[in-house]
């Protein structure tokens, strides 16, 4: 019985420390699991406060006279807006393209993708980026961008960006 005791003695620490290390490894698997469904929170988290936000926007869209969503009638109206406010940022537009728009499903509006190619100055395309909030015909969200300066003048950026406009459907009063 003493050999038992002094084995068990010397196989004491050894076993500790296995089981130590057995735990520190089920506790980091369990940590590094719950660090990944924190961040995969914090997005969908920040997916929905963006949603929010943009219902938001639709609400004031159709609480306001002005600033009604546009329908497929007067989409011209608001695509010459865009244009106006832009040239008057000093943004030269190289093309502006309608794409075609994704299903909508059951919701009382369309998304329109517009891509837009534009030259100007960052400045300028920066001011323009921000009016973009300011149009009293329809809402618009920018989707993408990317920005690429010119080679014989480092002041001037062409930049393509992709636009979603917001089209009420017909007959829905937004």
């Amino acid at each position: 019985m003493k050999i038992d005791r002094m084995k068990l003695r010397a196989v004491s620490p050894a076993l500790a420390i296995a089981v130590a290390l057995a735990a520190a490894l089920a506790l980091g698997a369990l940590a590094w699991k719950s660090r990944e469904a924190r961040l995969e929170c914090r997005a969908a988290h920040d997916r929905l406060l963006e949603a929010r936000r943009l219902v938001a926007d639709l609400r004031a869209a159709a609480g306001t006279e002005g600033g009604r969503l546009v329908t497929e009638e007067n989409l011209s109206l608001a695509i010459d807006e865009l244009a106006r406010r832009g040239r008057a940022a000093g943004v030269d537009f190289l093309s502006m393209t309608p794409k075609e728009p994704p299903d909508s499903g059951g919701a009382l509006y369309r998304i329109l993708p517009v891509e837009v190619e534009t030259r100007s100055t960052f400045a300028g395309l920066g001011e323009f980026l921000g009016i973009l909030d300011e149009l009293e015909q329809g809402l618009v969200v920018v989707e993408s961008f990317t920005i690429v300066p010119q080679k014989e003048n480092a002041a001037t950026v062409e930049s393509r960006i992709l636009l979603h406009l917001f089209l009420a459907k017909a007959g829905a009063n937004l």
